[in-house]
């Protein structure tokens, strides 16, 4: 009963998410553009992570993560300004495939998610992240997401720069 009740949540949260804006891995890619996030994560083994993306043509880039809750690497290809497919490898667990999106709440206010079904060799779980954004001026944001693998996640609060 639980794990369906997550699944209609997450599902929900995903059909509420989907128009145009920045967001936390951003779906809107451009060439040689992108960001770089520095992030707290209370209560994680390391107490940080390190986080960015690069545009490599206008709708393929490559992102990473260091740090808390998981280490990964991956690409991204952009179907709209608001929804992408991300594939890469979540460090010591596996392949992982998802969806990134996004939607503008306020003028300064963002949110999205970052959902992928991480396949390692005993069994499969999800990883996500949900958070909101809140733009600055000088290409700068404030970022306040909760990030996970399975049933494990952390709290991070992070300061973004989009160049």
């Amino acid at each position: 009963m639980k794990k369906s009740l997550f699944a209609v949540v997450i599902l929900l949260m995903l059909l509420l998410l989907v128009q145009p804006a920045d967001a936390l891995l951003t779906p809107d890619t451009e060439a040689f553009q992108g960001y770089l996030t520095a992030s707290l994560v209370p209560g994680g083994a390391s107490g940080f992570a390190v986080s960015g993306q690069l545009g490599l043509w206008e709708s393929l880039a490559v992102f990473g993560q260091l740090g808390d809750p998981y280490n990964r690497l991956g690409g991204k290809v952009q179907l709209n300004p608001y929804l992408a497919l991300t594939a890469g490898y979540l460090i010591n667990r596996s392949i992982f495939l998802g969806i990134n999106l996004q939607r503008k709440l306020a003028e300064k206010f963002t949110g999205a998610a970052d959902l992928a079904l991480a396949a390692p060799l005993e069994e499969a779980a999800l990883a996500y992240e949900l958070g909101l954004i809140y733009q600055m001026p000088e290409n700068l944001d404030v970022r306040i997401s909760l990030q996970g693998l399975a049933r494990d996640y952390n709290l991070k609060l992070g300061l973004g720069y989009n160049f």
